[in-house]
């Protein structure tokens, strides 16, 4: 049984399998799942999947906010933006590519950091014709 819950937290979660991703879970039996998969993870990284309150409202409208709700989103999104100090939008490509292909940083096992955050893009996508995504 604790098998099949896992399985169909992921596979909702990853969009896959409408069969799974029609059905309701309850928040105590997420929490459990999680708390299975991730023993070893700090209070404050497991705070992050929780989702902040513009991802709890795309998940509770399965990413299909009404249109109010989408403009409500970006006016408070964009209120959070942070421009760089410089002034220069455009930072150092080569950087940028390192920081896209590193996988470390703000996972349970990266505690305590000994280096920058790295973003991980290409587990997901591919942004270079070299890389396979």
């Amino acid at each position: 049984m604790k098998r099949e819950l896992i399985l169909a937290l992921f596979v909702g979660l990853a969009g896959a399998g409408a069969s799974y991703a029609q059905q309701v879970v309850e928040e105590s039996t997420v929490e459990r799942i999680l708390s299975t998969a991730f023993p070893k993870a700090s209070a404050d990284w497991l705070s992050r999947l929780k989702g902040d309150e513009t991802m709890q409202a795309c998940s509770n409208r399965r990413d299909a906010p009404t249109a109010e709700l989408a403009r409500a989103i970006k006016v408070r999104e964009r209120a959070t933006l942070q421009y760089p100090v410089d002034g220069k939008l455009i930072g150092d490509w080569k950087r940028g590519e390192q920081l896209a292909q590193s996988g470390y940083g703000l996972r349970f096992t990266d505690y305590p950091v000994t280096q920058e955050n790295g973003g991980n893009c290409y587990a997901c996508h591919q942004l270079t014709k070299q890389e396979v995504s």
